[in-house]
C-alpha cells in the first residue's frame, strides 16, 4: 500500500544480490478465442533502465502485476474472472512478459501472480478470491512456466492485507494445496503482513519483504507526525524511512524491495 509508481523501476535490496523490479501496470490485450494473446508485452516502460540492468550481471529481476486489465476484471479494483479461458490467457501473458524481457537480455528471476490481491483501490488493482488464486498458481501459471521451459520462479505475493485476514487466507490456501504448493519458491510480504512472518517462515522458503512503510501516514497514527499532503522530507521523516528499510534484515527476510520511499 502507499504511493504508487506503477510504471517505474523499483529497486530491491538483497542480502545476496541486488534486484530490479519491473511492475506490470496491466495486461496487454486479451484474445482467448484464437490464441492466449494477440499482442506481445512491451518492456518499454522500463526502457531507460534496461541498459543499466543489462550492464550489471549480478542484478536479478522480479515482476508483479498490479492489475490484469479490464477484459479480465475491472481496471481499478475489479474481481479476477474464474473461467478457464481467462486464466489460461493471463498465464500466457505472464509468460510472454518474461520472454519479452529475456529478449532484452534481462532474466526475470521471479514473478508474482498479483500485487495486493485483496485490496480494492482507486489505483490499478485486482481482487482475487482465495480459491481462484490457488487454482491459477497450480493449474495455470505453474504448468505454463514449466511448459515454456523458463527458470522463472513463482513468488507467492505480494501479500499485504492482514487487517481482515484475506491475504493470509490466500497464502495458507496456496501452501495447503498439493498442486499449487510445489510451484511456490518464495513468499513476498508487504509491511502489513508483519504478524504473519512466523507462518511464512514455517514453509522453509525465502521470505521477501516487497514493501516497507513510507512514513507520512494519511490515517495519522498515534506517535507519528501529522500527515502532510506533500512528504515533509524533514529530519523525522529522514530517520523513520531508513529504519523501515533496515527492519526486514533484522527480522531475517531474504530480500527487501525499497518501495514507498516517496
Amino acid at each position: 500500500m502507499g504511493t504508487r509508481t506503477t510504471s517505474s523501476h523499483r529497486a530491491l535490496v538483497s542480502s545476496g544480490r541486488p534486484q530490479a523490479s519491473f511492475p506490470m501496470t496491466h495486461a496487454w490485450g486479451v484474445d482467448s478465442s484464437t490464441s492466449p494473446s494477440s499482442r506481445s508485452p512491451d518492456p518499454s516502460a522500463a526502457s531507460v533502465r534496461i541498459p543499466a540492468a543489462r550492464s550489471r550481471s549480478t542484478v536479478g529481476s522480479k515482476a508483479r502485476p498490479v492489475t490484469t486489465g479490464t477484459q479480465m476484471s475491472a481496471f481499478d479494483g475489479g474481481t479476477m474472472k474464474t473461467d478457464d479461458a481467462t486464466l489460461k490467457a493471463y498465464a500466457q501473458y505472464l509468460i510472454k512478459f518474461v520472454q519479452a524481457y529475456a529478449q532484452q537480455s534481462i532474466t526475470i528471476e521471479a514473478i508474482a501472480p498479483q500485487n495486493e490481491p485483496t485490496f480494492d483501490m482507486n489505483y490499478p488493482s485486482c481482487l482475487w478470491a482465495p480459491n481462484n488464486f490457488v487454482a491459477f498458481v497450480g493449474k495455470y501459471l505453474g504448468p505454463a512456466i514449466t511448459t515454456a521451459g523458463l527458470s522463472t520462479k513463482i513468488m507467492l505475493g505480494t501479500m499485504s492485507n492482514d487487517w481482515d485476514g484475506k491475504d493470509p487466507a490466500i497464502m495458507t490456501g496456496v501452501m495447503a494445496d498439493a498442486t499449487a504448493k510445489p510451484y511456490i519458491k518464495a513468499l513476498g510480504l508487504q509491511w502489513g503482513m508483519q504478524s504473519q512472518l512466523a507462518t511464512a517462515r514455517s514453509y522453509n522458503l525465502p521470505v521477501w519483504q516487497t514493501e516497507h512503510k513510507g512514513g507520512n501516514y494519511p490515517w495519522n497514527p498515534s506517535g507519528y507526525p501529522t500527515y502532510k499532503t506533500t512528504a515533509p522530507n524533514d529530519q523525522a521523516y529522514a530517520v523513520e524511512t531508513p529504519e523501515h528499510i533496515a527492519q526486514p534484515f533484522t527480522r531475517k527476510r531474504t530480500k527487501h524491495n525499497v518501495l514507498n520511499a516517496k
